[in-house]
């Protein structure tokens, strides 16, 4: 889309106030090619802000797609956590059973000797 700048206004403005003509032109046809190559319009600026939110949408995608992946992580660090409370399980109730063996052992080993020292 073309920004309506008015050349011939401008030069003569430019003139009115004590410039040469031919300058006043030049300067003219000048401005109006920065203004129609570096002005934005309401159309460009809405075309970005389309491509903006095009973008904010992949990039939330992706974020999705990494909290997922961490959910997943997250539900196997729950599953290791559990077998490790299961081992821990496992060997206290290891550590009963032979504190309750060598108690067995150590019980059985007085009775021994008290009986040999009575019978000899």
């Amino acid at each position: 889309m073309n920004i309506a700048f008015d050349t011939l206004y401008y030069a003569n403005k430019l003139k009115q106030a004590s410039m040469a003509a031919k300058l006043a032109e030049v300067q003219a046809e000048a401005l109006a090619e920065i203004v129609q190559e570096k002005i934005v319009t309401k159309e460009h600026f809405d075309a970005s802000l389309k491509d903006i939110d095009a973008r904010f949408k992949d990039i939330d995608m992706r974020f999705e797609k990494v909290d997922m992946q961490f959910e997943k992580v997250d539900m196997q660090f729950e599953k290791v956590d559990m077998q490790f409370r299961e081992v821990d399980a496992k060997f206290k109730e290891l550590e009963y059973r032979l504190t309750i063996k060598l108690g067995s052992m150590m019980i059985l080993a007085v009775s021994v000797v008290a009986t040999l020292v009575k019978v000899l």
